[in-house]
């Protein structure tokens, strides 16, 4: 007789053997399951969300390359021609370093913001949740990893996007703090509001502070 399976069993974290099957996946678990995929995936591997994290920021560097690579063949090879006296190589060459670049600082520096992030994020945690409670950093560096979707995604929506992307992140935080740390609703809730409520209130200190000073400047 075979055992009934285990409905967290199906949850597992991206893969990146299987990078699109997998990829959307883990997007499908986010939105309709986030619980029971932290609940299932705590104690795994950070590669994984790690992956994921460089994968996500991806596409908005390839969106970049997109956008600037036109311009970038259209006026840069004069200039380095009558600036440097560069020939087709030489130009090819710089073209495809910056390239590179483009697509190195965008995606490792999604991975570095997001490890920093989690850092900061985890005093908060560590709090809500209690002292030497809860599942440690590396569950809340998972959560901060996989909010990264929500929050490429809606800084591709104009004017309402950071509005977007900040209740999916909250979204995925609630449930993720949820399922990962093994904690009520409360201090999931509590975990993420209160470095939210910081960042608004620091948001808004730098707004006032800029207004005063060109104030001052112009009177």
């Amino acid at each position: 007789m075979t055992e009934p399976r285990d409905p967290a069993s199906a949850h597992t974290d991206f893969d990146i053997r299987s990078p699109f099957r997998s990829y959307f996946r883990v997007a499908q678990d986010l939105v309709l399951k986030p619980e029971a995929f932290f609940r299932a995936v705590r104690g795994g591997s950070l590669w994984g969300p790690t992956f994921f994290v460089f994968v996500t920021y991806l596409l908005p560097s390839l969106v970049t390359l997109l956008i600037f690579v036109p311009v970038l063949i259209y006026t840069v090879p004069s200039f380095l021609r009558e600036q440097f006296d560069l020939g087709v190589g030489g130009v090819v060459v710089l073209l495809l370093v910056m390239v590179v670049a483009i697509l190195i600082l965008g995606t490792l520096g999604g991975v570095l913001s997001t490890l920093v992030g989690a850092l900061i994020w985890h005093l908060f945690v560590a709090i809500s949740v209690g002292i030497a409670r809860g599942a440690g950093f590396r569950e809340t560096y998972r959560i901060g990893a996989y909010q990264s979707l929500p929050y490429v995604l809606g800084s591709f929506v104009p004017l309402i996007g950071i509005l977007l992307a900040m209740g999916g992140m909250v979204y995925v935080g609630d449930f993720g703090v949820k399922g990962a740390h093994g904690v009520s609703m409360t201090r999931a809730v509590v975990s993420v509001a209160i470095p939210l409520a910081l960042t608004f209130l620091l948001f808004v200190g730098a707004i006032v502070t800029l207004v005063i000073i060109s104030s001052n400047a112009s009177s």
